[in-house]
C-alpha cells in the first residue's frame, strides 16, 4: 500500500510518455498568437488584443489567455478572430488530435498505481508489481474495492480513468479531445483534471 495523499492529486502517477492532449490545436494558436508574454512596451498592443476579445480587465485577460492556449477554459470567438484563426483549420487540428488519441488507446497500458478513495479528502496510492497489465490491475483492484468496500480507481492522465466500486463494477471515462462551438465560444472538452491529482513523495 501506498501513502496517504489529498484529493484532486492523482494527475501524473500513470502518465504516458510523448503524449500531449491537443497537441496540434495547441500549436495552431501558439502559431497564430506568438509568444504570451510580453514586455512593457507591448502592454498597449496587448490591452487592444483584451478589448478585441471582449475584456475590459487587462490582468483577467491575460490569466484566461493562458488558460485558453491549455484548452483548459472556454475561448471566446473574438479572440480566435483577433488572432487570425480560422475556425475550419482548428477544426482540422481537432481531427489530427482525435487520430492521435485514437492510437494512444492501442497502447499495452501497464499501470503503476491505483488510487484508493481513504475518504473524501484524501487518498491512499496502492503500486502494482512491475509490468503488470491493465486486466490483472483492474482484477486486483476488484478484489480490494470489494473487500474493503472503498471506490478505487487507476487514473492516465489526459487519456482515460477507471473506476472501480465497492461493489467490484467498473466503469471507465475517456478524455478525448474535443470541442463544442457556438456563436460566442469554442468550449474544450473537459480532461479529467478536476477528478483527481496525486503527488507521490
Amino acid at each position: 500500500m501506498g501513502k496517504v495523499i489529498p484529493r484532486f492529486s492523482i494527475k501524473n502517477i500513470n502518465k504516458i510518455d510523448d503524449y500531449e492532449r491537443f497537441y496540434h490545436s495547441k500549436a495552431y494558436l501558439k502559431k497564430k498568437s506568438g509568444k504570451l508574454t510580453f514586455f512593457k512596451d507591448e502592454v498597449d498592443e496587448i490591452k487592444k488584443l483584451a478589448k478585441k476579445s471582449g475584456y475590459t480587465k487587462f490582468n483577467k485577460f491575460v490569466e484566461h489567455r493562458k488558460e485558453w492556449h491549455e484548452m483548459k477554459r472556454k475561448i471566446p470567438i473574438k479572440y480566435l478572430e483577433a488572432i487570425g484563426v480560422k475556425l475550419n483549420v482548428l477544426k482540422f487540428t481537432i481531427e489530427l488530435d482525435q487520430k492521435e488519441f485514437k492510437e494512444v488507446l492501442k497502447i499495452d497500458f501497464k499501470p503503476r498505481y491505483a488510487a484508493i478513495k481513504f475518504n473524501p479528502m484524501a487518498y491512499e496510492t496502492y503500486e502494482f508489481p512491475p509490468d503488470t497489465s491493465e486486466k490483472k490491475a483492474i482484477e486486483i483492484m476488484q478484489k480490494y474495492a470489494e473487500k474493503e468496500e472503498r471506490e478505487c480507481s487507476i487514473n492516465y492522465p489526459d487519456i482515460k480513468i477507471i473506476f472501480i466500486e465497492p461493489d467490484a463494477s467498473v466503469h471507465q471515462i475517456y478524455f478525448k479531445p474535443d470541442i463544442n462551438i457556438d456563436n460566442e465560444y469554442i468550449y474544450p472538452a473537459k480532461d479529467g483534471e478536476g477528478i483527481g491529482k496525486v503527488t507521490l513523495k
